[in-house]
C-alpha cells in the first residue's frame, strides 16, 4: 500500500501530504508489543522512490533513530522557505470561489493549510480569517448557524460547527448520487374537498354566494369520515332563497333505520356577485 502511493520528490510533490497519508496507513496496523514509530520507519522507507530514497540512506543516518529529526530534516529539503512563503500568500489571500458552498470553501481553505508547515496561525486566527473571506451568503448562514455571531463563539466551537456543516453537506451529496438528481420525497397529498364537502365541514350554519355553485351534488357522507346515506336533493332552488331570505336546507335520505336523518340550512347572500 505504500508503494502505490511513493514519494519521488519531484517538484509538484508535497511532502507534507505525503507524511499525512503515510500516519494514516500506519493507525491501520496494529501488534502487540511492536511501538507505533517502528512502523513510521518501515513504512516510509519503501514509500520513498527515486532521488527520494537516495536521500533517505544519508538521512536515516543523521537522524540516528529518531522520527523527529527524520521528517524534521524530510520536509525542508522538499518544501523549502520560497514554497512556504507561496502558501502564506494563498492562505492570506483566499477567496470563496463562485458556486462554491460553505462546506466547500472551509474544506478548500483547511487543505490549504496542511499543505505545508505551521504558519502561526492558531484555531482563533484560523477561525476569524475564514469568516472574513467567505461571502456574505455564507456568514449569514454561519451566524444562523450559530444562533447570533459566529464570531462570539470560542474558536474550538467555531471550528466544530464549521465541520459538522462540512460533514452534512458530504452526506446529503451522497444521498443525492444514491438516489438520483430527480428523487423527491414523498409528498402526503390532502384530499380535495368539494365545495359542498367544505360547506357541510364548517358547521351547521354557513354563508355563501350565488356565484360560488350553480348546483350542489349529492355526496356521500362516507368521503367525509362519516357513515351514512347520500345528501338529497336543495329543497328549494337558490335564486328564490336569495329573494325571500330563506335558507337552502340539505337532508339526508337514511337507507338503513340505523342512521339517524341529518339536516342542515344554509344562508344565501348576494355579496361578491
Amino acid at each position: 500500500m505504500a508503494e502505490a502511493n511513493k514519494f519521488f520528490g519531484a517538484k509538484e510533490e508535497n511532502p507534507y501530504t505525503h507524511l499525512q497519508d503515510l500516519e494514516a496507513l500506519c493507525q491501520t496496523f496494529h501488534h502487540e508489543g511492536v511501538p507505533r514509530h517502528l512502523y513510521r520507519w518501515l513504512l516510509f522507507l519503501f514509500s520513498l522512490g527515486g532521488k527520494a530514497k537516495e536521500w533517505h540512506k544519508a538521512a536515516s543516518r543523521e537522524a540516528k533513530g529518531k522520527w523527529s529529526e527524520l521528517v524534521g530534516n524530510f520536509c525542508p529539503h522538499y518544501f523549502p522557505l520560497p514554497k512556504v512563503q507561496k502558501l502564506r500568500r494563498e492562505v492570506v489571500n483566499f477567496l470563496q470561489e463562485d458556486e462554491e458552498s460553505l462546506a466547500e470553501a472551509w474544506t478548500r481553505f483547511q487543505r490549504l493549510l496542511k499543505q505545508g508547515p505551521d504558519l502561526g496561525i492558531d484555531e482563533n486566527m484560523c477561525a476569524q480569517t475564514f469568516y472574513m473571506v467567505i461571502n456574505k451568503e455564507s456568514r449569514m448562514h454561519l451566524d444562523g448557524s450559530a444562533r447570533g455571531s459566529f464570531l462570539r463563539l470560542t474558536a474550538k466551537v467555531g471550528i466544530e460547527l464549521l465541520g459538522k456543516i462540512a460533514e452534512n453537506e458530504a452526506l446529503h451529496k451522497h444521498w443525492e448520487e444514491y438516489l438520483g438528481p430527480n428523487w423527491q420525497c414523498p409528498k402526503i397529498m390532502k384530499k380535495e374537498e368539494s365545495p359542498a364537502e367544505q360547506i357541510l365541514m364548517s358547521g351547521s350554519r354557513s354563508i355563501i354566494t350565488l356565484g360560488q355553485f350553480e348546483e350542489i351534488e349529492p355526496v356521500g357522507l362516507t368521503s367525509m369520515g362519516l357513515t351514512g346515506a347520500p345528501i338529497g336533493a336543495v329543497s328549494e332552488p337558490f335564486g328564490a332563497a336569495a329573494t325571500t331570505g330563506e335558507p337552502i336546507t340539505l337532508t339526508t335520505t337514511p337507507s338503513n333505520k340505523d342512521y339517524t336523518k341529518i339536516e342542515l340550512r344554509f344562508w344565501i347572500t348576494t355579496e361578491g356577485i
